[in-house]
């Protein structure tokens, strides 16, 4: 085998390993949260944690607690875009969290990249934890 492609065995096999760290590193937990409240309405628009825009990146899990009366909808990774007003929700995929239920999402990777939280009638307080 001569040097050339020896040295491109080598950079190829480099590439990899840099590949498999940086698989390792995002499955790393870091043991970190960020924790919202707020109240659900029916206007989507008002509840959406853009995870892109606040943190600069997605995270692994995230758990809601629903404090109000009414059920409140509950969905992620909507868009492809970190925030789209124009989501079409009768497609999206949401699901209910009843009053004083409260639901985890919790994944290997760092996946999440936003949260829509809305309710079909009324208002409704909740609690969030993202977790990475």
């Amino acid at each position: 085998m001569d040097e050339a492609k020896i040295l491109q065995a080598l950079l190829d096999q480099n590439k990899l390993l840099q590949a498999i760290l940086k698989e390792l590193q995002d499955r790393d937990d870091m043991g970190e949260y960020i924790f919202v409240s707020g109240i659900a309405t029916t206007d989507l628009s008002q509840n959406i944690t853009d995870l892109l825009g606040i943190l600069q990146h997605p995270v692994k899990g995230y758990i809601i607690k629903n404090d109000g009366a009414n059920t409140i909808e509950v969905g992620h990774n909507i868009t492809t875009s970190s925030i789209d007003s124009n989501v079409q929700t009768g497609s999206a995929r949401f699901y209910p969290v009843f009053a004083g239920e409260q639901h985890e999402e919790m994944f290997n990777r760092k996946v999440i990249r936003n949260v829509y939280i809305r309710t079909n009638a009324g208002t409704s307080a909740y609690r969030l934890w993202l977790l990475w």
